[in-house]
């Protein structure tokens, strides 16, 4: 995989700043499903009979559909991955402005399937809250969806985010600060990225990244590169890539 591409000096203004916009908005969705693989990988190290129901700490999304849970002995829950608050006012976007918020779109969602090795495929709430508070999402995407699959431990899950670029947003520039800051964010409480690869899920081209402790993330690109989905996979089931292989045009 090459570097990310950086705004520079020499690029217009326009590319620069969604080039910005494009890691602003991955870091921060990726934040909320950062919290809940730290969860997931305390429930792995610990085994099933540690685990306690807790309630979560109020400024703490998870997914939802499935309980918090984590070891009965184990150190309050991590905090979100990004610890600045996002950018307001003047320094919401390059421009000067912040950009209107994203639109939840229903048909994004349906492009997954319905159930994942017989359990049930749900909207991501937590994760759709965050792309409508997102100060940057919205200049570049005109829809948004999430989805998510868990076992009830949560020691298997799949989190799907789904965006639809805008017809004026560069898709291959957005893709290429998205992704690794998608990555960045959602791999850190796995010891970070270890490794980028290509993969054949389904018949589709699927770029992946492999983060230290296991966690994977897919990113497949659709219509042109219009639509992105990417997919946080925690555990051995395999649950994201069966939401690719049940993935329609």
């Amino acid at each position: 995989m090459p570097p990310p591409v950086l705004p520079s000096a020499s690029m217009s203004p326009v590319l620069a700043a969604g080039l910005l916009r494009g890691r602003l908005a991955a870091g921060a969705l990726a934040s909320v499903l950062g919290h809940t693989l730290a969860v997931s990988l305390a429930l792995a190290a610990c085994g099933p009979s540690a685990v306690a129901t807790v309630t979560p700490d109020p400024g703490t999304a998870v997914p939802s559909g499935a309980p918090l849970a984590t070891a009965a002995t184990a150190t309050p829950a991590a905090s979100p991955l990004v610890t600045e608050a996002p950018p307001t006012g003047l320094d919401a976007t390059p421009f000067g402005s912040p950009a209107p918020p994203v639109q939840i779109d229903d048909a994004l969602a349906d492009l997954l399937p319905a159930t994942v090795d017989g359990i049930a495929v749900e909207r991501s709430t937590e994760t759709e809250s965050a792309a409508l508070t997102s100060p940057t999402l919205g200049a570049d995407a005109d829809g948004f969806a999430a989805v998510q699959v868990a076992t009830p431990d949560l020691a298997d899950l799949a989190i799907a985010s789904i965006v639809h670029l805008k017809a004026s947003t560069d898709a291959d520039a957005f893709f290429a600060d998205w992704r690794p800051g998608f990555d960045d964010a959602v791999c850190a409480p796995a010891g970070g990225v270890s490794t980028t690869e290509v993969r054949t899920i389904g018949e589709r081209s699927v770029d992946t990244t492999l983060c230290v402790e296991g966690a994977r993330v897919y990113h497949v690109r659709l219509d042109g590169g219009r639509v992105l989905l990417s997919v946080l996979d925690v555990g051995t089931k395999g649950f994201g890539q069966g939401l690719i292989e049940g993935l329609g045009d």
